[in-house]
């Protein structure tokens, strides 16, 4: 990331100590010589160990990457670039989504979206809702004027 310092130099050549810090990531110090009055200096955002830098500058826990769901708020840690790289294995007890996420295998098929693709729903195995939901009701309506009745079915969208 390239920052922009702006700054006003009394004396030339002076340092100047510069710290960038975010709540959830490791602060950032830099140290910049003062030779002009805007600067560009190089800075690297680094989050703690055992976390993920999303690409919004978003700090997150190893364990949500690639697991369905979106953590970082700009998705970054779903996409099919992170999720699809040759050290993310699933565990024999996940079911790897089409873009590389894993989730538990036994939330596939389930109707419920898991995978951020929703691969896990769209399996060939997978039981189809119907396409046209249907319920029959008679109603029964009682005509004491010549008695007799007539049963009408109904039928509900669904």
């Amino acid at each position: 990331m390239t920052v922009k310092i702006f700054y006003f130099a009394l004396h030339l050549n002076a340092a100047f100590l510069l710290s960038f810090a975010r709540p959830d990531c490791i602060t950032e110090t830099v140290v910049a010589k003062s030779k002009a009055l805007v600067e560009v200096v190089d800075v690297q955002k680094i989050c703690k160990d055992g976390q993920f830098e999303c690409r919004n500058g978003e700090c997150i826990e190893d364990q949500f990457l690639c697991d369905g769901r979106a953590d970082c708020s700009d998705q970054s840690d779903e996409t099919r670039s992170e999720c699809s790289k040759p050290e993310r294995i699933c565990s024999k007890s996940a079911f790897r989504c089409d873009y590389g996420a894993c989730v538990n295998q036994d939330t596939v098929c389930n109707g419920v979206k898991d995978c951020l693709d929703n691969s896990d729903e769209l399996l060939a195995e997978c039981p189809k809702p119907s396409q046209k939901r249907e319920l029959l009701i008679h109603v029964r309506i009682d005509d004491e004027a010549e008695n007799h009745y007539v049963e009408q079915p109904e039928t509900l969208p669904g």
